[in-house]
């Protein structure tokens, strides 16, 4: 895990601060907010060594100084498990640490927050570690992860289908498993090629975790929703059809494909599909009406 250079130390560092890693003063840190002694600003949108400082400026000013060490000492030594525990995950994986991270909102029933730091991996740590659970629980959850990460990992077989050079694709997919609130998280926004499809890899992955039968199910519907819109976009699919329309509603129409930069009839077109999702499948994406 990269670390930001650190800054001088002030004069008066206490000598227990001078080795602190990553991981300890960000303990430290979580240990005042928690006993109200500093504030909490937003989470992680102030670096590590402003964090430091700030520590060391305020313990600075106590008179007790020495037992609040002490205290933070003690806390860490009773949260922070060995870093060994994650030597399993790759850092730049962002497909296995959207699970974790995910799985860990659901297990533990606390929010997530994804881009305020460089590095997700750096995310899912500081997010484990200020976990209010003891050793025990957090290996446990840890280890479990791993043991269960290949079982819960979608083949490349069955995602073969999505083209890491296809935006138009990407977005599409991703909006898609929106609709049906099948996101991994409904809070992160993936722009670049790379980071959407980890995110939907991560959201079949996820999947695994209810029953199989319905997640081969939305995948193949899926597909197969891809496949007729590749082919309705070629053209091939295309008949004339007659519309008549009041002329309120032409020039609606007419307003909404200048707006949107799209012909009209590919504007109704996008109109009658988003209806139908809405009125004619579930959330599963099965025919409400038809594929009993």
């Amino acid at each position: 895990m990269q670390l930001n250079t650190p800054q001088p130390l002030p004069v008066n560092t206490p000598k227990e601060f001078e080795n602190f890693s990553f991981r300890e003063i960000q303990c430290a840190w979580n240990y005042c907010c928690n006993n109200g002694w500093v504030t909490q600003p937003l989470i992680n949108t102030i670096s590590i060594d402003q964090k430091r400082i700030y520590l060391e400026t305020y313990l600075n000013g106590l008179g007790n100084r020495q037992n609040i060490i002490d205290q933070i000492i003690s806390y860490q030594k009773m949260t922070l498990i060995d870093y060994s525990y994650f030597n399993w995950i790759d850092e730049e994986d962002k497909r296995l640490i959207h699970i974790i991270l995910t799985t860990l909102a659901s297990n533990f029933n606390i929010p997530i927050n994804i881009g305020l730091l460089p590095k997700i991996f750096d995310e899912l740590i500081i997010t484990f570690d200020a976990l209010p659970y003891d050793m025990s629980t957090k290996i446990h959850f840890i280890t479990n992860q791993r043991d269960t990460w290949g079982q819960i990992r979608t083949k490349d077989s069955e995602l073969n289908w999505l083209d890491h050079n296809n935006t138009t694709q990407l977005n599409w997919a991703w909006e898609y498993l929106g609709k049906f609130n099948k996101r991994i998280n409904a809070n992160i926004n993936p722009i670049e090629n790379n980071d959407l499809l980890c995110a939907i890899q991560a959201s079949f992955d996820f999947m695994s975790h209810g029953y199989k039968s319905d997640k081969v199910l939305f995948l193949d519907r899926m597909k197969k929703t891809w496949s007729q819109k590749k082919f309705r976009d070629s053209g091939k699919a295309k008949k004339n059809y007659h519309i008549p329309l009041t002329k309120t509603t032409q020039m609606q129409l007419e307003k909404l494909a200048e707006f949107k930069n799209l012909r009209k009839d590919q504007v109704i077109e996008e109109l009658i599909l988003k209806e139908y999702e809405a009125t004619q499948l579930d959330e599963k994406g099965k025919n409400k009406y038809f594929d009993r």
